[in-house]
């Protein structure tokens, strides 16, 4: 038959490796503070349970009050780290109540001389304790990540695992002495607490990961001076988000006389303009149309949905928007006030769906040329204008 006191030993081992694994891999992404609340988590946790394993040798104060508050503090640290992870502030006086509750709570009658109650009390606290946890994942996007879903779901069943301990006193709780650590018929609470723990913690480093991965991904795929997508990173979310066809734009834009900036207030100078530029474009476009910075001064911005006329209206709001912006720009010495401006070129048609999304950057990367080519007549007729042309569905791949 399987030893209780020996199944609770592993499991404080397993958390003991896993603890030092977690704060490990803190160490090599200390940009992720979650992974020390994490492992803090489980360091209290083994403390709990070793209280709870040597409770007949240790004082009532050390074996009850302070060994149960380390579950409280565990599971508390596990919600702290869920809300550092999201990027929210986490309030000490939240992280600690519970736990500071449990250590006055357990002086005063009925809890200080009735173990059931005091089972009753921990099996109703660790459960909203982990329902804040699961509230946290389901508010910072649960179908975000394959990791949070895997947390969320080993986090129910530890939520219903413990409510399960209420309609199991009597096995746990035998001549007014705590048995749960002793009851071979209770070994399952430590079992399965042993599997929660191990893909608890494998889910904990899979979030880091997934997100450090798409940090790198995002990194790859934008202009580090601007901030815009990338001409990889902007063909990647045009296809996707022109893949079902429909009316769209392609807008390609030029900074008017870039090279005479450069040249006459230097290259600091003239990055300072792309700056501009391409906070003037996030102001004067839509949410859900892709901005993109193709070239030294050569930006482009996708409008899906958009006709002749949404078209050319976004595009007279950018040159607008650029010619106010760019006098708050001063430069030279005499301080003068930077006159900017911009040529566009939009190619405007009504795609069919793409059969593959080869297909549709095909198309796209064949408006981008149209838009390019208008956008050259732009500035060989007197620059800072509009120029539009309309291709059918077929000219377009």
């Amino acid at each position: 038959m399987l030893d209780p006191l020996t199944l609770w030993a592993v499991l404080t081992v397993v958390a003991t490796l896993l603890a030092v694994g977690l704060l490990f891999v803190w160490w090599v992404t200390p940009t992720e503070p979650a992974l020390a609340h994490w492992a803090g988590a489980l360091a209290f946790l083994i403390l709990g349970i070793l209280g709870g394993i040597f409770r007949q040798e240790l004082p009532y104060f050390i074996a009850v009050a302070l060994a149960n508050s380390c579950f409280l503090i565990g599971y508390s640290q596990l919600w702290a780290g869920l809300r550092r992870f999201d990027r929210q502030p986490v309030s000490p006086l939240l992280t600690w109540a519970a736990p500071l509750a449990w250590i006055l709570v357990v002086h005063i009658p009925p809890f200080d001389a009735d173990p059931l109650a005091r089972v009753v009390l921990i099996s109703v606290a660790i459960p909203i304790l982990i329902l804040a946890s699961l509230e946290q994942l389901w508010r910072g996007g649960l179908r975000s990540s394959k990791a949070r879903i895997g947390l969320f779901v080993a986090l129910a069943i530890a939520f219903v695992m413990n409510f399960l301990r209420i309609p199991l006193l009597n096995e746990q709780v035998q001549n007014d002495r705590i048995e749960i650590f002793n009851n071979p018929s209770m070994a399952w609470f430590g079992l399965t607490g042993m599997a929660l723990t191990i893909f608890i913690c494998f889910t904990v480093v899979l979030m880091a990961r997934e997100r450090a991965e798409q940090q790198y991904r995002q990194a790859a795929d934008r202009d580090d001076l601007t901030g815009l997508l990338n001409r990889r990173g902007f063909m990647q979310q045009a296809v996707a988000v022109t893949a079902a066809g429909g009316p769209l734009a392609v807008m390609f834009l030029d900074l008017d006389h870039f090279k005479q900036i450069n040249d006459r207030f230097g290259h600091a100078a003239g990055d300072s303009v792309l700056v501009l530029f391409a906070q003037v474009l996030r102001d004067n476009v839509r949410g859900g149309d892709v901005i993109g910075r193709v070239g030294g001064e050569e930006f482009v911005v996708l409008l899906p949905g958009a006709d002749d006329a949404a078209a050319r209206a976004a595009a007279e709001r950018v040159q607008r928007g650029l010619k106010q912006a760019a006098i708050s720009l001063h430069m030279g010495a005499d301080n003068a006030p930077l006159e900017c401006t911009a040529s566009i070129g939009l190619a405007i048609a009504n795609l069919p769906a793409a059969v593959s999304a080869p297909a549709m950057e095909s198309r796209l990367r064949t408006l981008i040329e149209r838009a390019d080519g208008v956008l050259y007549r732009a500035k060989k007729d007197g620059r800072n204008r509009i120029e539009v042309v309309r291709v059918e569905g077929a000219a377009a791949g």
